[in-house]
């Protein structure tokens, strides 16, 4: 999964280098990031660069890290849940304005990469109970149509909507005994739905 991670960042970056020479907008790079997901602890980071004056491309980074606690009351204990993990979503953005909008607003069709993995731990605060680890990753694509404002042409808002197919594999450690074999795995295939919310600044 590292090999796939550095070869979508490698095409994101060489994009970038093909695409400058061509652009001739203001406004050549949006950066952005996703208040929804803060709230649970999820921090998504995204950087949208100028092709021309019809195509982007984005690059989103995700970095997941919470904690939480479950207490049964009544003297039956409790135990911690901690979520962590990151994600990395290369996307290139096709405008349908007109001439009178510049990129990178109005509305777009969009085809994205996905690439996410996390893991989540669960800690009992009775050491004679056993905890467990399950990692989760996520690889897929799909296609979004959305609109991008931009406000004084600084202030940008992203909204967004698509499906996409993803393919998530789970590798599960029941016992909690740190074995790099998991106990048992499986994978689940199907089409999952992508929404985009994001505030930035466009420069």
């Amino acid at each position: 999964m590292k090999k796939v991670t550095t070869l979508l960042v490698a095409l994101f970056v060489a994009t970038l280098f093909v695409g400058k020479a061509n652009n001739a907008t203001a406004q050549d790079n949006v950066v952005k990031i996703n208040p929804a997901g803060a709230i649970i602890g999820n921090l998504s980071l995204a950087y949208e660069r100028v092709l021309n004056d019809k195509s982007t491309v984005q690059l989103g980074l995700s970095y997941l890290s919470k904690t939480y606690k479950t207490d049964f009351g009544f003297g039956l204990g409790s135990y911690e849940t901690k979520y962590s993990g990151f994600g990395i979503t290369p996307e290139y953005r096709y405008y349908l304005t007109n001439d009178s909008k510049d990129v990178p607003r109005g509305f777009y069709a969009g085809a994205f990469a996905r690439y996410f993995t996390f893991k989540a731990e669960t800690i009992w605060d009775d050491a004679t109970i056993t905890g467990s680890e399950v990692t989760y990753t996520t690889v897929g694509g799909g296609i979004s149509l959305g609109h991008q404002w931009l406000f004084g042409d600084v202030f940008a808002l992203d909204l967004g909507i698509g499906p996409w197919f993803r393919s998530v594999s789970s590798d599960v450690d029941s016992d909690g005994d740190d074995d790099t074999e998991p106990d048992f795995s499986f994978a689940n295939d199907g089409v999952g739905f992508r929404f985009v919310f994001a505030l930035g600044v466009a420069f």
